[in-house]
């Protein structure tokens, strides 16, 4: 999946999608599986305060199954250091998103 998930970002960039935008898609699903990951480790439905849609949160809840909150936590803490990698200028959205793609800790893949 990291290699198949990396030729579609390079289709969509080559296509002229704008990396910035792509960052905050990737970020704001890896947030909706990350939610889901608590919630069903909480054994309890997504907080609605978080703002996620329903067919939103059954597909992250979906994709975040056997995701641990170990695991979770690694993810979401890759994602919010990409996201200030990118803001301080030491990184680009598309070199970030190449290695929030191909992240992987024990059973923590974003796609």
């Amino acid at each position: 999946p990291a290699a198949e998930s990396l030729r579609i970002l390079h289709g969509l960039l080559q296509q002229g999608e704008d990396e910035h935008r792509l960052f905050s898609y990737v970020a704001g699903h890896i947030r909706a599986i990350v939610a889901a990951a608590f919630a069903a480790g909480a054994r309890r439905a997504m907080p609605p305060e978080l703002g996620i849609h329903p067919f939103v949160a059954k597909k992250a809840a979906h994709q975040a199954r056997g995701l641990s909150s170990d695991d979770a936590r690694a993810l979401i803490y890759r994602v919010l250091e990409e996201d200030y990698r990118i803001k301080t200028g030491v990184s680009t959205a598309r070199e970030s998103l190449e290695r929030i793609l191909m992240y992987q800790k024990n059973t923590a893949t974003p796609v």
